[in-house]
């Protein structure tokens, strides 16, 4: 019988290719006119999420850097912690989480200039589209394989937070109740590491 040849990795990041459709979909909320920036505020876990008032700032902050509006990102169930982000920020953001297909919202972060976020699925989906930018990791570590692999994101993490990793996966609460792999995390780390991935600022 037909037996499949063996597969062998590529050497290469990860791959994603969307079409006009996916594009035409994303394009209500990117605009096709003038630069965005993409922010991916939300995590499955709680523990996985840098706090919303820290991506409304650097969201303000890079998107007036860029010249850029801010579009939010993610599904149905990240609508309200985007509104929440939306409702704090001063500058253009739009709201797109829940509104747009899985592949809608990969077009939306394809178009984007830069990305922000979560260590999530968006995340690896930035990667793959070659949008650079950063990923904030708290309770997570590179050793648990999910760092993004030949990405034009970068990681921001407190590798001296020694209680890393304390979960595979995520989860609800802080074991040690202080969070501090997240909260030590500042606005500028963020800045910083966005600047230097997106360039040409």
């Amino acid at each position: 019988g037909f037996v499949n040849p063996p597969i062998e990795p590529d050497g290469e990041g990860a791959e994603l290719y969307l079409n006009d459709a996916d594009r035409n979909e994303a394009a209500s909320f990117t605009g096709k006119a003038g630069k965005c920036l993409a922010v991916a505020p939300s995590a499955k876990w709680p523990t996985k999420r840098w706090p919303a008032e820290r991506f409304t700032k650097a969201g303000e902050l890079l998107a007036d850097k860029l010249g850029a509006h801010v579009v939010l990102v993610g599904g149905k169930g990240d609508r309200e912690l985007c509104r929440i982000v939306a409702s704090m920020a001063s500058c253009e953001t739009v709201n797109a989480a829940g509104k747009l297909s899985l592949r809608g919202t990969a077009a939306a972060i394809e178009g984007a200039i830069g990305f922000v976020g979560n260590d999530t699925g968006l995340m690896h989906m930035a990667g793959a589209l070659n949008t650079p930018g950063v990923a904030v990791f708290g309770p997570t570590t590179a050793h648990l394989g999910f760092f993004p692999y030949k990405s034009p994101v970068r990681v921001v993490e407190r590798k001296e937070v020694k209680c890393r990793p304390c979960t595979k996966q995520g989860q609800n609460d802080c074991p040690k109740k202080h969070f501090a792999c997240m909260t030590e995390v500042s606005v500028e780390d963020v800045v910083d590491a966005a600047t230097g991935a997106i360039g040409k600022l």
